[in-house]
């Protein structure tokens, strides 16, 4: 499920966190797409596998392990890797999950 730490990387400074999303539903897993904003120049960028737990915790995470996006690439890429998550129990919450995000990710 999504959350949003108060984390500041010096890597991604210049870069607003605008949240991120676990798509595994189970207690000791991570499948965590994070999506990122450049404030000066409006550019979202996204990565996969980038729960605070996880890498961005312990490795060096510049803007080129981020790809660019437009607000639609990413909600289609959102939406794509709720289809591919055959495991999950319940598709509804992450559903609201990204439009949330989406929310959030056109309202900066």
């Amino acid at each position: 499920m999504s959350y949003t730490p108060n984390v500041v990387l010096p890597e991604l400074s210049g870069l607003t966190l605008v949240g991120q999303i676990d798509f595994y539903d189970g207690p000791t897993e991570a499948d965590v797409t994070g999506v990122w904003r450049d404030d000066a120049i409006g550019q979202l960028y996204f990565a996969d596998d980038c729960d605070f737990e996880g890498i961005l915790a312990h490795d060096a995470v510049t803007r080129e392990d981020l790809f660019p996006c437009t607000a639609d690439v990413l909600e289609a890429y959102l939406n794509e890797r709720l289809d591919g998550a055959e495991w999950m129990n319940a598709r509804e919450p992450y559903v609201a999950e990204i439009a949330e995000l989406m929310g959030r990710a056109r309202a900066l």
